[in-house]
């Protein structure tokens, strides 16, 4: 996620920097947006703000992304409100595998299955 993606159509042909930023930018609980040091200067680390805009830019309501085991070892890890969803489905880092089942198109039902 980040402050480059203008419109859905980043996503579906996305540039070096978009796609750099999707696979290695990290939320953080603040706002605005700063390179991500931890990555190396790869990504960025985003705020609730960018989570926000980019979510009304693209028309969805959450995202849920699949990078970051460490921070959802015992379950999703959800930021910015419950818009950014955090999942994980490795062992590695002593992680509990797990996978969402979501009900409707809303959210209103998001159940955690853990994998064994």
């Amino acid at each position: 996620i980040s402050s480059k993606i203008k419109n859905v159509k980043d996503l579906n042909n996305p540039n070096q920097s978009i796609k750099n930023d999707l696979i290695w930018s990290d939320p953080f609980e603040g706002v605005g947006e700063f390179p991500n040091k931890k990555r190396g200067g790869s990504g960025v680390k985003f705020g609730r703000d960018i989570t926000e805009n980019v979510c009304n830019l693209i028309g969805v309501k959450r995202i849920i992304r699949g990078h970051e085991p460490i921070n959802a070892l015992k379950g999703p890890a959800y930021a910015h409100n419950g818009r950014v969803i955090t999942v994980s489905s490795t062992r590695v880092f002593g992680g509990r595998p797990f996978v969402l089942s979501i009900k409707t198109s809303k959210f209103s039902q998001i159940k955690v299955i853990e994998l064994k």
